[in-house]
């Protein structure tokens, strides 16, 4: 595993995530946290959630530091179990989709998890090996006689804060490497360095009442580099399972949705819909770019058609240093990134 120690940011964080996130439900219970698939869960509701996974995973053995896997496509219980288990005091292993048996079973057998909660969607690539693994099995929407029921066992856990004491120094998600030049490589983030990146939070505005919508899976720092500033905002992040580029329209003119990371192609297919300018988009504060290069003449196209802001991020899931474009700001440089 790699981990990593990014460079200070210019003011120390002194609140984990998990404080943050705690400290957004009793300050408004009602809100909404979580929407998907016409599901909604609000603040106070997801802080039950979030305490329930806790202390299931705690009546477990878990400690702090383990690794809990997730393989899932976007849905509120992956959202729940990647809150719950940090909360717990342990370590977020969510696991590609995109990976083959083998690959997931090697990863599994390196981080050593203690548990996986496996979606009906992806089970058969796991079913071929799973049950030789020393790790307790739970199945997210299915039945299945080698798993137990996420919802039975999570309903019947308490809903108290188990109040575990987490340092900047632990463990905060294991997220591995697509293993295009050899053998994924599990990459290990802090704490520390998760917080140290809020210090976007107000700068974009996700504290602003944003509504994020996300529609790039949870295994990939993609998503979660939205995902947590939303909720460490107390905000409101909004899940698509699966993306469509109509589909992803409708719910941002619905929705009135602020906030959105999307890939390259995804930009392209939505610019590409061909009614797009039919939709009201007015809502629309920052879109955010990364993981490819977006081309010059898709950023010219979403500048001159979809409101709000384009950042356009260039980094590394390892962390360090990371540029970034304003696209709007600098239209003689749609070629870079930053």
């Amino acid at each position: 595993m790699i981990p990593i120690n990014p460079p200070a940011p210019a003011t120390t964080p002194t609140k984990t995530i998990v404080e943050v996130v705690r400290d957004n439900a009793k300050a408004h219970p009602e809100k909404l946290a979580l929407v998907c698939d016409g599901q909604t869960v609000s603040w106070g509701a997801f802080d039950q959630r979030i305490n329930k996974i806790a202390n299931l995973l705690l009546s477990m053995g878990v400690s702090k530091g383990d690794n809990i896997a997730i393989i899932s496509p976007n849905s509120i219980p992956y959202a729940e179990l990647f809150m719950g288990i940090l909360r717990a005091g342990a370590c977020v292993t969510p696991l590609s989709t995109m990976a083959s048996p083998d690959a997931l079973q090697k990863m599994l057998t390196d981080c050593g998890a203690r548990a996986i909660f496996v979606a009906a969607q992806y089970l058969e690539l796991v079913d071929g090996f799973i049950a030789d693994l020393d790790l307790a099995r739970f199945a997210i929407d299915f039945d299945h006689p080698a798993f137990q029921s996420y919802g039975a066992a999570v309903d019947g856990a308490s809903d108290s804060d188990p109040e575990i004491q987490i340092e900047m120094s632990d463990a905060f998600n294991l997220i591995y490497s697509s293993g295009t030049t050899g053998t994924p490589k599990g990459i290990l983030h802090n704490h520390w360095m998760r917080s140290a990146q809020m210090d976007r939070v107000s700068p974009n505005g996700y504290d602003d009442n944003a509504r994020t919508l996300l529609s790039t899976p949870l295994y990939s720092n993609t998503t979660i580099v939205s995902f947590l500033p939303t909720l460490y905002g107390g905000s409101t992040v909004y899940l698509m399972p699966k993306f469509d580029a109509r589909g992803y329209l409708e719910i941002v003119q619905r929705e009135k949705i602020t906030h959105t990371m999307l890939v390259p192609v995804q930009y392209k297919r939505i610019m590409d819909v061909p009614d797009f300018d039919t939709f009201d988009l007015s809502s629309m504060q920052v879109k955010f770019s990364t993981s490819a290069p977006l081309r010059a003449e898709v950023k010219a196209d979403v500048l001159a058609r979809f409101p709000g802001k384009l950042l356009e991020y260039y980094g590394l899931t390892e962390g360090g240093g990371v540029t970034v474009l304003n696209s709007a700001e600098h239209p003689d440089k749609l070629h870079t990134v930053g």
